[in-house]
């Protein structure tokens, strides 16, 4: 009932000043290779762009007192904990969300879609944080 993909941190992680037509096209990209490799027809990469066109939104949102500094990196420890999470979650429960009701494609599954949305956002979520504490070197910068 649960699935994971971690792919998304890919996203996650590209630089703030990227722009977002970049953002855009390497989420087209990285969804389509995933799409391949799957066998989906498009639905990974539908759902990859949907989440880089949300992107700049949960950013905007998000933005700390003091705004995004020079260099900024979406890391936890950079950020903080909650703040990704906040960040992270909402974004992958959106590729999660657009996944799902696509695969579904029909409104009596509607509830099983949500119901996978959730489990694999917890399971994808607690995945890209274990390895953003593994992968990161865990200094402030």
């Amino acid at each position: 009932m649960a699935f994971c993909f971690v792919y998304v941190a890919l996203i996650l992680v590209l630089p703030y000043e990227m722009p977002p037509i970049t953002v855009l096209l390497i989420g087209f990209g990285i969804g389509i290779i995933i799409d391949i490799f799957g066998d989906t027809l498009g639905m990974h990469a539908a759902s990859t762009v949907f989440m880089a066109f949300l992107r700049p939104t949960i950013l905007k949102q998000l933005t700390p007192r003091n705004g995004y500094g020079q260099n900024f990196s979406f890391s936890i420890h950079e950020t903080g904990l909650l703040w990704f999470l906040a960040y992270a979650g909402l974004l992958i429960f959106s590729h999660h969300l657009v996944l799902f009701l696509i695969d579904a494609a029909h409104y009596k599954l509607f509830g099983q879609a949500l119901l996978k949305t959730f489990t694999s956002s917890a399971l994808t979520l607690l995945m890209v944080v274990i390895g953003m504490y593994l992968f990161s070197g865990g200094e402030k910068r």
